[in-house]
């Protein structure tokens, strides 16, 4: 999307990057690691129609701040938000993530993440939940208001099985994936 951007501002030579074109992205990709290489998080109030956001965290496990994230998501047609692999620089998603209503999948594995906030029961939406690679050892039961959950991937974790029944009693209609 960024060398698009750039490609377009050299054809016009206008050394700006034209509102129209971040209205036109739908999916943007993130990579904290490599910063040089396109789109940053303050850039995302640009993208009025962004429907998938994938950010990918750094080895180092930089802290990203998530309320101002979310924040900035808020309001957005977005449905799929994965934030991978940022290790130990994020430890815990705020309660705000309840905001993003409309998301449809949430992926947040390969994180430090030792617990979901509550809110987690107003995405009501979510069809796809991910939380594989993170230290969690128990899901709020506010889950159980998740209708619509279909997947929750809790691959090495730290969910016992006496946790994955709880879970699958309070979703009985979701698939657990624990391997």
């Amino acid at each position: 999307a960024y060398e698009i951007a750039r490609d377009f501002e050299m054809d016009e030579g206008t050394g700006e990057i034209p509102y129209g074109y971040y209205q036109e992205i739908t999916f943007l990709v993130v990579d904290l690691e490599k910063p040089e290489s396109g789109s940053s998080l303050s850039d995302l109030r640009n993208y009025g129609n962004l429907q998938t956001l994938y950010i990918k965290g750094t080895k180092s496990g930089a802290e990203i701040d998530l309320d101002s994230l979310f924040a900035l998501l808020e309001g957005k047609p977005l449905t799929e938000l994965y934030l991978v692999r940022n290790y130990s620089g994020t430890s815990s998603i705020p309660e705000s993530i309840g905001k993003l209503a409309t998301l449809k999948k949430l992926g947040l594995y390969g994180n430090g993440l030792s617990y979901l906030p509550n809110s987690i029961q107003n995405m009501t939406e979510l069809e796809e939940l991910y939380l594989d690679l993170n230290p969690i050892e128990k899901l709020p039961d506010g889950i159980g208001r998740l209708k619509n959950l279909k997947l929750l991937g809790i691959a090495k974790t730290g969910i016992n099985e006496s946790e994955r029944s709880r879970l699958q009693k309070l979703i009985p209609n979701c698939k657990i994936l624990s391997e």
